[in-house]
């Protein structure tokens, strides 16, 4: 068995001709246990990839090839959600630090965000392969001395690539010789560009785009030949035939890596209230104090729709969701800062008992379902609220400090 830890989708800009679901779907008819994304320098495409995954029976690996300070590339996977967490914030520090599509990784951030991470050598355009390509073998030894120093044994793997150019068998056998000097694994992947050999056209049209080049026009950025799709099991054997256990060591990494939840309500702070008291109970008093000052008083079907409005709030785990827009909205009414909710929260009662529409959706008639339907799992409502220009960053401030 065999899993792909390197795997590019339409999210490395111009360099993915393969779809997210053309991918998995072929990862599925292979009978692959595990599926690793890859993109350049992000992780856009990391939500929709864990979700049809877990869809195809497959578990979902997230990861990136990072663009180090020197141009060259460095394959790492987060194992867990800490590492998934490590990942976006040190491809956050590349972008900040860098100019506009020129990120770039530095060593000291890479020690910094490691933990969680597991790191693959690189492809071709790896430091360690180029530096063997060119003869420099101790070069490459210190430096993947340095990239072990960082992730130890079990987070350390020499990534075997072999695109059948020429040159490939003797860069693969130094790059072996290297893994048993360090007393590291190799695995083996396939640099994936497309999920299936007659997608290879798309790709070279990609490339062109990506280089400012004509159809007709050679470049060395052109890939010669049509190798690097998402092949099955069988495929790669006939390619690695002499180093199956660099096929093995796909699996043991892939082992390693969790399959954890990204995404949804769970990542909403939990909003501070009374000793004593829940955050739903808070929730439900703010919710009739309001409607009292809003209507007067609270008729037996205007409790039935607060009733009913509040159970799908917290059976959907949004409670403290609608405490955090509150809280914000009551920090600008106090400071004289003009907003407006806006949008479908406007559908909701509760919204407009707590201040944060002026949309009355109780006589309105207007159905809260619009807003929050029980039928769409793990998705936060889209609560839009508008801030007075002059004083957002005000409002931005208020927020990071609460």
């Amino acid at each position: 068995m065999f899993a792909h830890l390197h795997v590019h989708s339409p999210f490395s800009f111009c360099d993915g001709a393969g779809l997210e679901r053309e991918l998995v779907a072929r990862a599925a008819e292979a009978g692959l246990p595990a599926l690793a994304l890859t993109d350049h320098d992000g992780l856009s495409g990391a939500v929709r990839w864990h979700r049809l995954c877990r869809a195809a029976g497959i578990k979902p690996i997230l990861g990136a090839e990072a663009t180090m300070e020197d141009g060259s590339h460095l394959t790492l996977l987060a194992r867990d959600r800490r590492g998934y967490a490590n990942l976006c914030g040190l491809l956050t520090q590349a972008h900040l630090e860098h100019e506009r599509r020129e990120p770039r990784v530095t060593i000291p951030s890479l020690a910094r965000w490691a933990e969680g991470l597991i790191c693959l050598s690189g492809c071709r355009r790896g430091r360690v392969r180029a530096l063997v390509r060119r003869g420099a073998g101790d070069q490459a030894e210190e430096y993947a001395r340095r990239l072990l120093g960082l992730f130890g044994r079990e987070g350390f793997f020499i990534e075997l690539q072999h695109d059948l150019y020429p040159g490939d068998r003797g860069d693969l056998g130094r790059l072996a010789e290297l893994a048993e000097a360090l007393g590291v694994g190799v695995v083996a992947t396939n640099n994936v560009h497309y999920a299936t050999r007659n997608q290879f056209f798309v790709q070279d049209v990609l490339t062109c785009i990506r280089e400012h080049l004509g159809i007709e026009e050679p470049h060395a950025a052109r890939p010669i030949n049509a190798e690097r799709w998402l092949k099955g099991v069988g495929e790669m054997q006939a390619v690695f035939a002499r180093r199956p256990e660099a096929l093995d060591n796909t699996l043991r990494v892939a082992d390693q890596c969790e399959d954890y939840e990204i995404g949804g309500a769970e990542y909403v702070p939990r909003y501070p209230v009374p000793v004593g008291t829940s955050a739903p109970e808070l929730l439900r008093r703010l919710a009739l104090q309001g409607a009292r000052r809003r209507y007067g008083s609270v008729p037996e079907d205007l409790r039935r729709r607060l009733n009913h409005e509040l159970a799908v709030i917290e059976q959907m785990g949004f409670v403290d969701y609608f405490l955090i827009v509150w809280d914000v909205v009551e920090f600008a009414r106090r400071e004289g800062i003009r907003y407006a909710g806006r949008g479908s929260c406007a559908d909701s009662v509760v919204a407009y008992a707590l201040g944060i529409t002026n949309v009355d959706a109780y006589r309105r008639r207007l159905r809260f379902e619009r807003f929050i339907n029980p039928s769409r799992l793990n998705t936060l409502p889209d609560i839009d609220v508008d801030f007075d220009s002059r004083r957002r960053d005000d409002v931005g401030e208020y927020v990071v400090g609460r």
